[in-house]
């Protein structure tokens, strides 16, 4: 069977998403799909790579200002002949990202579409379900407030330009969105919590809705060999860095913290009795050698992150992980027993987690995170999880007639 990706960015570029793509794209090609990806050519980058069944062709989709939303206004790009021949090789278009215009060039074609949702995209215009301007989560049911996306374009350091063009964007684009998603045959969700809110909210995708979790990278186990803590958020708000700070204000321990994801800081600071040091977006070998000195992961989110990857990536590297009790991340940690939650914004009860997990001797910490990787793996089959895919491919294309099934 044929599959068509179009997405935007593809692993190692953008983030849980991409890699979630990535990760999906090697499966279905092992699995025996050919599949052909479309996605944005990055300065250095061959326009086009082969390997086993997939085939990648890069094309200038993207500038370095572009917004989620650009792409979709780009219809030239749409209709140009290397997306028209690709939509018309196809079998099932898939769909992992921002694309959705793609989707109604499919429906044109006669062609079969998935849709993958990685965050709330069809019910709030900025992904996260969370008004900024009041810090609470969404509570619109039509749109996403003007104080909310200028609070959300504020907190990233964008221009009056920048916010003035997302907000318009935000307004004259997004109302098509969940149009657009509704015309897919098949929407994927990443976790019942996410699945659920965007059912509430739109109950017209209910029947098309289907809960995949999304496939664990391949990680080994390692034991840590230092006591620091990791927090992978960045400055984005919603990932919750203002609810550490406040938590390492109040603890009575004396940690060092690295903070990845922060371009304009300096190199550390202080908070009460602990030290934060400041680390870009790191490359992989970099990333792999700052996690050996983490024993504990925090993942402080306010907003209803589908499904967190970095709680995953730290329980299967056998690590404790303190994290949010909000969206996936209570469904994906359930039953490993390393893994302590509280309510999101809660600094206090955070602050407690950080003294009573740095009081951990390390031998228990290696048995809680031995444990961790074990529900981890067991939760996120790699062979169950695939099989559930592959099924939903081939039963989308199977209404059109053209599953490799029908076609022997």
């Amino acid at each position: 069977m044929r599959v068509l990706v179009l997405s935007e960015l593809l692993y190692p570029h953008g983030s849980g998403a991409e890699l979630a793509t990535s990760l999906w794209i090697k499966l279905l090609a092992k699995s025996g799909f050919t599949v052909k990806v479309i996605t944005n050519r990055f300065e250095g980058e061959s326009k086009r790579s082969q390997s086993a069944n997939v085939e990648i062709e890069r094309l200038p989709l993207l500038d370095g200002k572009s917004m989620k939303y650009s792409l979709m206004t780009r219809v030239g790009t749409l209709l140009s002949s290397h997306v028209r021949n690709a939509i018309a090789w196809a079998d099932v278009v898939y769909v992992p990202r921002f694309w959705y215009t793609a989707i109604v060039l499919a429906k044109v074609y006669r062609k079969r579409v998935v849709a993958h949702l990685h965050d709330y995209i069809p019910i709030c215009s900025l992904a996260n379900f969370y008004d900024l301007s009041s810090n609470t989560v969404c509570t619109s049911c039509t749109f996403c407030k003007l104080s909310c996306i200028v609070s959300y374009e504020k907190a990233h350091g964008r221009s009056v330009g920048d916010t003035l063009r997302s907000a318009l964007l935000n307004f004259c684009v997004w109302r098509l969105v969940g149009r657009l998603v509704q015309l897919s045959d098949a929407v994927v969700c990443v976790s019942k919590a996410q699945r659920d809110i965007i059912v509430r909210r739109m109950p017209s995708l209910a029947r098309k809705c289907h809960l995949i979790y999304n496939p664990p990278p391949s990680i080994p186990l390692t034991e840590p060999a230092g006591r620091d803590i990791g927090y992978f958020g960045g400055p984005n708000p919603v990932k919750g860095y203002d609810v550490l700070r406040a938590a390492l204000g109040l603890a009575r321990s004396t940690v060092t913290v690295h903070a990845t994801g922060f371009e304009r800081r300096h190199a550390s600071e202080v908070a009460g009795e602990s030290r934060i040091v400041f680390h870009s977006r790191l490359p992989n070998s970099q990333y792999e050698q700052l996690y050996a000195k983490i024993r504990t992961v925090v993942v402080p989110s306010v907003w209803a992150e589908p499904l967190s990857y970095v709680v995953a990536e730290a329980a299967l590297m056998g690590r404790l992980v303190l994290a949010s009790r909000i969206g996936g991340m209570p469904e994906l940690a359930d039953g490993c027993p390393g893994v302590f939650l509280f309510r999101p914004g809660h600094y206090k009860e955070l602050a407690s987690l950080i003294e009573r997990t740095d009081r951990l001797d390390d031998r228990t910490v290696t048995e809680l995170g031995r444990k961790n990787r074990q529900v981890i793996l067991k939760r996120l089959d790699i062979d169950r999880i695939s099989a559930e895919f592959k099924h939903l491919l081939e039963e989308t294309a199977k209404t059109t007639g053209i599953a490799e099934t029908d076609r022997a």
